[in-house]
């Protein structure tokens, strides 16, 4: 019998889900040009919604508008304005992708 004494199974608590994954994970951060980047812990789902793209490994991340996209919901509007107008190289980019992306579940790889 379930937790609820009714035969259905127990209730599905994602915020309790959710808060014990983010607490377990660290902060990622990085420093380009001497400024500090704070990014969030976890890649919304919105993201991909909007973008259409159902699942993470259907998305291309060799798109440069999707990379793009991908560091704005991370970084949040103020520190990717900054971040852009420290003028990142695409091997920037490609760094921080290989280095901060398995934490989000993504890799920036050849097709």
């Amino acid at each position: 019998m379930s937790e609820n004494g009714k035969g259905e199974p127990p209730e599905l608590n994602l915020d309790s889900l959710a808060q014990k994954r983010v607490s377990k994970s660290k902060t990622p951060r990085f420093v380009f040009k001497t400024r500090r980047y704070t990014l969030r812990k976890e890649l919304p789902y919105k993201l991909f919604r909007d973008l259409e793209i159902e699942t993470r490994k259907e998305a291309d991340t060799r798109d440069i508008a999707l990379l793009d996209s991908i560091l704005r919901a991370l970084l949040g509007e103020e520190q990717y304005n900054a971040f852009i107008d420290a003028d990142p190289s695409l091997d920037d980019i490609n760094a921080l992708f290989d280095n901060l992306g398995p934490q989000y579940g993504i890799k920036v790889g050849e097709s």
